[in-house]
Formats: C-alpha cells, structure tokens, sequence
C-alpha cells in the first residue's frame, strides 16, 4: 500500500494523492491533505478540508511516542509531509508542516507587507 495513495474526485475532473496524517502511534488521524495533479499554475497545489486547522505531519515509519519522551533525540522540521516522510524513511525523525503560507492570499496589500519574512533556518536552544 503506498503512503500518499493517488485518487480522483468524482464531482470533478481533478485527480490528487491524499495525504494521511498519523498520530503518536502510527495510527491513521481523521485528517488528510491533497496534493493536485493540476497543470494550472492559478489554482492550488494542496488542498484540505475547508475550516479544518493544520496538523503535525507524522510519517508512520517512526515510533513517535518513543521519540516524544526522549530529549536527546534530535528531532527536525521541514515544510511538506513528502520531505517529512522521505526524511524519516532516512532515519532522521522530521515533522512535517503543510500549508506553511496558507495565511498569505494573492490580493491582500496588508499580506504582501509580510510576504518577504524570512524564516529561522536554526534555531536551538
């Protein structure tokens, strides 16, 4: 069974891999993301639920639980639940965040004031 299963909408003539997110014990969470096969440069290349919130991507390849509780465990971050799962798959524990810029929109003047915001590229403690 592969991880990112292809799909078609029935109401649509739109095709996309679904995205299962997973919980602490690799167990499938009732929330998924979309990757569209969509030539169309204008619309979306992610999708989910509308009004649902944003998730921790944990690829299942990992024992998350036994990860959580040990502090000297590095744990990394990237955007995209591909790199995540690909990292993991690597051995390096990595969570995925999807839709990192989901809060910028195309006509806002007030988001284009935060559209060249760099991100923290390491930060420890």
């Amino acid at each position: 069974k592969k991880l990112f299963p292809k799909m078609k909408f029935s109401n649509e003539d739109k095709s996309a891999h679904e995205m299962p997110y997973f919980d602490l014990d690799g167990k499938p969470k009732d929330f998924s993301r979309y990757r569209m096969h969509d030539d169309d440069s204008s619309s979306a290349k992610y999708l989910q639920i509308a009004g649902t919130k944003s998730h921790f991507y944990l690829a299942p390849f990992l024992n998350w639980r036994e990860i959580a509780v040990n502090p000297d465990i590095l744990i990394y971050i990237t955007e995209g639940e591909r790199k995540a799962a690909k990292a993991c798959v690597m051995g390096f524990p990595c969570i995925g965040l999807g839709g990192v810029w989901n809060w910028l929109s195309k006509n806002s003047d007030a988001d284009a004031e935060h559209a060249s915001s760099e991100l923290i590229k390491d930060f420890r403690l």
